[in-house]
């Protein structure tokens, strides 16, 4: 892994768009673009979003938020069906 993509890599631990990418690691443009095409390549890093609104998180943590929300929702089935057995 190179410099750019090590760089951009540390700031993705919550979701970033290409723009806050740049902002946070003083990159161009195009090097944020080529490092999270490599990221992507890699499995390090995934993307979610229409392409003009696009954010990126590391993969390790895209996974922990989907297990966050999951539980949420197990969570929340769980209220309802006790609700609608007192009915």
């Amino acid at each position: 892994m190179n410099s750019m993509e090590e760089k951009v890599l540390s700031v993705l631990d919550k979701e970033l768009s290409n723009a806050e990418i740049r902002n946070t690691t003083h990159l161009s443009i195009d090097e944020v673009k080529k490092a999270i095409r490599e990221l992507r390549k890699k499995g390090k890093i995934c993307s979610y979003g229409s392409t003009s609104a696009q954010k990126h998180m590391r993969l390790a943590t895209a996974i922990e938020k989907l297990f966050k929300q999951v539980g949420g929702l197990d969570y929340r089935i769980r209220n309802i069906e006790q609700k609608t057995k007192l009915l």
